[in-house]
């Protein structure tokens, strides 16, 4: 079967509509779990094989119970990174990209808090300005690749892709 389903256009449109820089996938998959991959892909047996293969490419993995758990987490990491615990880097500005609030309250709720400490950049035209000034984007996975460490963001958005590769540090909610 077909795990992304994407409908592209014939060949000639398709090379047209890029060099044009029109948009040529239509993404038609809303929910990964059940549509894209049978139950038995989505699975907890799958989290030490990703946290190995992710750590091996310099990843760190927090593996957190809940949004509440994972907010006290983002919390000791954004603090590390501004002691320049995790390398010699340390980080200048308090400016986070943020995405996914819309979509997940329990986010939203957790940007929210971040500001109190934090400018939280969460609209998409304050993400585009602030991107070259913000050290860290947060950001949300579709699914993570156990074999690989990998993980795949949503592209189709302007915002999630700048948040998730422009940032020196990119913080991702799995």
């Amino acid at each position: 079967g077909n795990i992304l389903k994407y409908e592209v256009t014939a060949v000639c449109d398709l090379l047209q509509a890029m060099c044009k820089g029109e948009l040529i996938v239509k993404k038609v998959c809303r929910d990964w779990p059940k549509e894209a991959f049978g139950s038995g892909l989505v699975d907890e047996c799958y989290y030490d094989e990703f946290e190995k293969n992710a750590t091996t490419a310099a990843a760190k993995v927090f593996k957190v119970k809940d949004f509440a758990e994972g907010e006290v987490k983002l919390q000791e990491i954004l603090k590390n990174l501004a002691a320049g615990k995790y390398d010699d880097k340390v980080l200048p500005t308090k400016e986070i990209l943020a995405v996914g609030g819309e979509e997940r309250p329990e986010l939203k709720a957790i940007y929210d808090n971040l500001g109190k400490d934090y400018t939280v950049f969460t609209d998409k035209f304050d993400i585009a300005k602030h991107k070259a000034s913000a050290e860290v984007g947060i950001s949300v996975a579709e699914f993570c690749i156990a074999e690989s460490g990998s993980i795949v963001v949503d592209n189709k958005s302007y915002e999630a892709r700048v948040t998730s590769m422009l940032p020196y540090t990119n913080i991702v909610f799995v």
